[in-house]
């Protein structure tokens, strides 16, 4: 069973650090996992999540495909849309597609 794990989460506070100019210190964070041989348990992405959620104070969500294995988690940092319309994942209107992205 093959299995790609994904972690990201942009850091950008060791720039502020190196140059003491201010930047916003930190973005969201996104975990996830596609596994040819379906979803592992529910505690591995609430795990992979725990993981980034520093990167995100002002919210979490997760969105599973059991039939493609693929599961991935969002870690929200509130920074210019502050409406709950920027929640991620995002979905079309007709739920065929699902978009997360940090940014």
């Amino acid at each position: 069973m093959g299995v790609i794990g994904i972690i990201i989460a942009a850091h950008w506070t060791h720039l502020a650090i190196r140059t003491g100019v201010p930047i916003i210190a930190g973005m969201c964070g996104i975990a996830g996992y596609i596994r040819t041989g379906g979803l592992f348990p529910t505690e591995v992405l609430a795990d992979m999540l725990a993981g980034v959620r520093h990167r995100g104070p002002d919210g979490t969500k997760t969105w599973t495909c059991p039939a493609n294995g693929l599961a991935f988690a969002h870690s929200r940092l509130k920074v210019l849309d502050l409406s709950d319309a920027a929640e991620q994942p995002m979905h079309s209107s007709d739920g065929t597609q699902t978009l997360l992205y940090n940014g």
